[in-house]
């Protein structure tokens, strides 16, 4: 079955994804999902206690809120209730498949869509969004004759309500959220309860409190109120947030919670292994009234040494005591940084996202990751909060996510994805972050990898990372060009070539045409990276454009090698190339020094055959185009340029074969010819020599046209973004062309004969030698 978007996931962030696309006009979606029903974990997890630790205002969508919470702290049944709500009050369900498990997720590169193996069948889709979420499968911990065991074994998340468990000797093992919520309710039914602890938690007390009618009908009725209400929350938990990213500043609060400690719990012993040894915030802070108390209780035992098997008839830990227990529930958490859906999705080189994410997760603002089109993921690598609400985040992606298909649907872009600098920056920037904050005080955390770094919380506000997302940046993205795309009738591929997000090289940039290109490629939305020899002036126009820069000679391949593969590294990959860079030697064959007129067929010629080649595999994997500078010159002689003529004539049929080799690549290839283009090499010929600015005057138009370099360079964008073959400037050179056959044969002798023959051509002779014995040079242009 064919679709435009895929949502793997029916919890808050699958359903928050599939409410915003439908009120966006983003109509063509369906929502896989394995369960019975939608909720993700609040579906899963219900396990007794099992409630929210965020406040309920909070914990709700900005464009749903609910004026029914029963409590400032909601539990599970009513979060439950309140998604499946949303879903049928938004009208959503239709879109929903449930029973639905994602097997397998893969790009084909040539179809430009996801294929989707699902256990309910087979689709594609165009865009794939992630919504599995972190929380989603248990962590089920290899523990030694767990397999013997002769009791039950379950996991909090997959809470067996079929089994009693009064009058049973239950095991424990964890500490962290769920056991903090059960534990408390299932003890006064237990014979025993054996609590396993690995390290202790920082549990503060629980502020909730019923919400009254009064309130609740104040919320319904009253324009604001419960939006005030949400806002008051929202400014509180962030100002909660300056505790995890100073530490010093959470002291306050671990007094107060050990102060609570040693009020509930009066035994040393026992409160000694309950105290935290590590700074609060480190691992996630719990909230809890009876967690504490319930621990004091005559059936409970909390044992800190390690197990190191299970037995049929209960557990033995590391100092050799064996604790006997019919039931063990398992509160080991979940997959958070090793979630098994990564396994699962497979990228444009058929890489899963598991490998790409070896040893250390990274996503370009959480949400989306190079050599992976078109794919969204909530809640991705450091979106997760330690101090306020996670749907505060999904809201940020969401929100970036239809800019970004916005942007290609009034583009008419198939597939984009980060380039891999654009989320190296990210990846740079988050973990700079990170540094100070409470996570890096050196405790154990599920917040961390394998590798010890943090890719789970985000080191900041919520504020901050929902005005990092607010718009989405086309030049941090690559556009794909889809290998089905229609081609035309002789076999060529269409005319239409949006350049916004495509990333243009071009040779020649520190000035003139490839300077005035660079810029108004920018405004057009592409990135660009700029090519040349004079290395500060590049500099420069990087700063003022947010341009790459790669100082080099295009005569040295290894040089232009080397441009090639940073701009890559930075972009990750190239769309277009413009081989721009020249010069031009003036005089005549018989008295210009010959190594002046090999240089210039090595800059024209050379240059522009070493830069595509160079460039040419990536402008081929992305489909794209070329556009070599050639001029006028290549098919009109002009006395005194020989070389500049040869080289350009030269490039021309360079072009015409290359576009015969790779048409059936999908690559375009097109040349422009301009005459006199107002730029430095034209301005220094015309000054120079006055010869030459004479007979200038006296050609006939369009020969004697001088163009300014921004009505050049509007034409030749224009042009790669048709893919036209010839790009003519000013476009009444097409004429001349056309008319080549007849008239230019005989052409030059014409101009000669008329406007001055040999005298010209003596006087130019003269003028360039005294030019070589003032400037120390015979040769214009040569700055690119």
């Amino acid at each position: 079955m064919e679709t435009d978007i895929a949502i793997v996931g029916a919890g808050f962030g699958g359903l928050g994804a599939a409410i915003a696309l439908q009120r966006a006009g983003f109509t063509d979606f369906l929502v896989f999902d394995r369960g019975d029903e939608v909720g993700g974990t609040w579906r899963d997890n219900t396990y007794p206690g099992c409630a929210c630790d965020v406040p309920s205002h909070l914990y709700s969508f900005s464009f749903a809120l609910n004026p029914r919470w029963s409590n400032t702290f909601s539990s599970q049944p009513e979060i439950w209730d309140y998604l499946r709500d949303c879903v049928d009050s938004f009208g959503i369900r239709p879109k929903v498949l449930l029973r639905h498990e994602v097997l397998d997720a893969r790009w084909d590169d040539k179809r430009q869509r996801w294929l989707l193996r699902t256990s309910g069948g087979d689709h594609t889709a165009r865009v794939l969004i992630c919504a599995a979420g972190p929380l989603s499968e248990p962590a089920v911990p290899d523990l030694p004759g767990i397999d013997d065991f002769a009791g039950t074994v379950f996991h909090s998340a997959r809470w067996r309500h079929d089994h009693d468990l009064t009058g049973r000797r239950v095991a424990v093992i964890g500490t962290g959220a769920s056991a903090v919520q059960f534990v408390p309710q299932i003890q006064p039914a237990v014979e025993r309860l054996t609590l396993f602890q690995r390290s202790p938690a920082w549990i503060m007390p629980r502020r909730s409190r019923r919400i009254s009618p009064v309130e609740q009908a104040a919320f319904r009725t009253v324009p604001g109120a419960q939006r005030a209400a949400r806002a008051w929350l929202y400014l509180v938990r962030e100002v909660m947030g300056l505790g995890f990213l100073h530490p010093t500043v959470n002291r306050l609060a671990s007094r107060l919670s050990l102060r609570t400690l040693r009020r509930q719990v009066t035994d040393p012993t026992l409160r000694d292994k309950l105290t935290p040894r590590y700074a609060m915030g480190c691992k996630r802070v719990l909230i809890s009234n009876d967690y504490w108390p319930s621990l004091t209780r005559d059936n409970v035992d909390v044992v800190t040494a390690g197990i190191t098997r299970i037995v049929p008839d209960g557990l033995v830990t590391a100092d050799g005591v064996h604790h006997r227990a019919d039931t063990i529930i398992l509160g080991t958490g979940f997959h958070v940084t090793d979630s098994p859906v990564v396994r699962l999705i497979h990228g444009r080189d058929g890489r899963s996202l598991d490998e790409a994410w070896t040893p250390s997760m990274h996503a370009y603002r959480g949400t989306t990751v190079a050599g992976f089109p078109n794919l969204f993921f909530l809640l991705g690598p450091n979106t997760g909060l330690g101090h306020t609400s996670v749907v505060l985040m999904i809201e940020a992606q969401l929100r970036l996510m239809l800019a970004a298909l916005r942007h290609m649907r009034a583009r008419g872009i198939q597939a984009i994805e980060p380039t891999a600098q654009a989320q190296r920056r990210w990846t740079q920037r988050v973990d700079r972050k990170m540094t100070g904050t409470v996570w890096q005080t050196g405790c154990s955390s599920w917040y961390l990898d394998a590798t010890g770094r943090n890719t789970t919380i985000w080191p900041g506000f919520a504020t901050g990372f929902r005005l990092r997302l607010r718009r989405f940046r086309p030049t941090d993205h690559r556009i794909l060009p889809a290998d089905t795309t229609p081609t035309n009738r002789n076999g060529s591929t269409p005319m239409r070539y949006d350049l916004a997000g495509r990333t243009l090289l071009i040779t020649g940039a520190a000035r003139g045409i490839g300077a005035q290109l660079a810029r108004d490629a920018v405004a057009r939305g592409a990135q660009v990276a700029l090519v040349g020899l004079e290395g500060e002036r590049l500099r420069q126009l990087s700063t003022d454009l947010d341009a790459h820069w790669y100082e080099c000679d295009v005569t040295d391949q290894t040089a232009l090698d080397e441009a090639v593969a940073s701009t890559v590294d930075r972009f990750g990959g190239i769309d277009v190339v413009v081989a721009n860079a020249g010069i031009a030697n003036l005089g005549t064959v018989a008295t210009g020094p010959v190594d002046a007129l090999v240089r210039t067929v090595e800059v024209n010629l050379c240059g522009a055959i070493r830069t595509v080649s160079a460039a040419l595999p990536h402008v081929t994997a992305a489909r794209g185009h070329v556009l070599i500078i050639s001029s006028a010159a290549a098919f009109a002689a002009m006395p005194g340029m020989a070389a500049y003529c040869a080289s350009k004539a030269g490039v021309e049929q360079f072009a015409n074969v290359l576009r015969l080799e790779t048409r059936a690549r999908g690559v375009t290839v097109g040349t422009a010819h301009p005459i006199w283009i107002d730029t430095d090499l034209v301005r220094d010929i015309r000054d120079d020599l006055a010869s030459f600015r004479a007979t200038l005057s006296r050609l006939p138009w369009p020969l004697s046209t001088v163009v300014p370099v921004e009505q050049c360079a509007d034409a030749l964008l224009r042009g790669i973004e048709r893919r036209k073959r010839k790009v003519y400037v000013p476009r009444s050179l097409a004429l001349v062309q056309a008319l080549r056959p007849v008239v230019l044969s005989s052409f030059s002798d014409a101009l000669i004969s008329r406007f001055g023959g040999p005298t010209m051509v003596g006087e130019m002779e003269d003028e360039v030698r005294q030019l070589g014995r003032s400037f120390g040079r015979t040769s214009v242009g040569g700055r690119s």
